[in-house]
C-alpha cells in the first residue's frame, strides 16, 4: 500500500504533464500586402492555445529581429515608410505580443503589413 501512495502523485504528474492529450484543430492563415491583396491563404492543423507567433513560425519562411517578425515568406518590413507587420485574429488586431496571443479551433489568423503613419492600424 505504502508503494502505491507513494507512485500515485508521481503518475498523476505524468498524466498532466503529457502533450498527448492536446487537442489539435483546425484553423486558416493569411498573409496579407500593404494594400490588403491576400499573397497566401492555408488552411492549417494546430495544438489548441498555440501562440500566433509560433504557428507562422511552423508555417512559413520567417524572417526576425530582436524576437519580432520582420518577413514572412520573402515579404519585408520597410522601417524608413514606417510600414510593419500586424497580426489580426478574426479581423480583431493582436494589441499583446505575438508570443502571448493563442489562436483556437476555426480562428482566421492574418498578418498584414500596414502604414502605421497613412492607415488605421486595426483594420
Amino acid at each position: 500500500m505504502y508503494k502505491l501512495a507513494f507512485a500515485l502523485p508521481f503518475l498523476f504528474a505524468l498524466w498532466v504533464a503529457n502533450p498527448a492529450y492536446a487537442v489539435e484543430v483546425n484553423g486558416i492563415i493569411q498573409i496579407m500586402d500593404q494594400n490588403n491583396k491576400v499573397i497566401v491563404k492555408k488552411n492549417i492543423t494546430f495544438e489548441e492555445g498555440d501562440t500566433i507567433y509560433d504557428i507562422t513560425k511552423n508555417n512559413f519562411d520567417v524572417a526576425e529581429t530582436n524576437g519580432m517578425i520582420t518577413g514572412i515568406n520573402g515579404l519585408v518590413e520597410k522601417p524608413t515608410e514606417n510600414i510593419h507587420w500586424a497580426a489580426f485574429i478574426d479581423g480583431e488586431f493582436v494589441e499583446i505580443s505575438p508570443d502571448d496571443a493563442g489562436i483556437y479551433a476555426n480562428d482566421i489568423l492574418t498578418w498584414a503589413l500596414r502604414n502605421f503613419d497613412k492607415q488605421e492600424i486595426m483594420k
